[in-house]
């Protein structure tokens, strides 16, 4: 209410990079917390702090990822990382951060970060101009991000740019 927006605990979370995105029965969910606002001049700031993951297949959260278990969910390993022991590897969650702007003569801006504990930093951004804010109109959009690894880099080299242009 208000312009705020805030959740805590146990929750599906719904952005770009992390979201249910599943069409099955049961959605991926998270743990942590969520806090956003937004400001009367169309501008919004959101941050979120997850700290385990339940993957679809699984009925428990964990602090393990798709890419840091195998099965997807389970507690062993991928064969393409070697830990002593085998067990999954845990990480400490993810960080969120999102800076949005949009006007009312069809303007808008986002900027994202994405902070996978020891494994990827994700920047992105997107912006979108309408010629015409109602109705049909013609417009141009332009999204881009750059990702690299981050922490112990428990999957190996990330490095990875992008930009488009519609």
């Amino acid at each position: 209410a208000y312009g705020w927006l805030g959740t805590l605990g146990s929750q599906i979370f719904n952005s770009l990079w992390a979201n249910p995105s599943d069409s099955r029965l049961k959605p991926a969910a998270f743990q942590g917390g969520d806090l956003g606002y937004t400001f009367p001049s169309g501008l919004t700031f959101e941050a979120a702090d997850m700290l385990t993951f339940e993957n679809r297949t699984s009925s428990d959260f964990s602090r393990q990822t798709l890419l840091t278990s195998y099965p997807a969910g389970s507690p062993g390993l991928p064969s393409n990382i070697v830990v002593p022991g085998g067990h999954g590897i845990n990480t400490d969650g993810f960080s969120f951060g999102k800076l949005g702007y949009a006007s009312k003569s069809g303007l808008s801006a986002n900027a994202y970060f994405y902070g996978v504990s020891d494994i990827v930093s994700i920047w992105w951004f997107d912006g979108k101009y309408s010629f015409s804010p109602s109705g049909w109109a013609p417009f141009i959009a332009l999204q881009g991000g750059t990702e690299s690894n981050n922490g112990k880099s428990y999957i190996g080299k990330i490095d990875s740019q992008n930009i488009g242009v519609q």
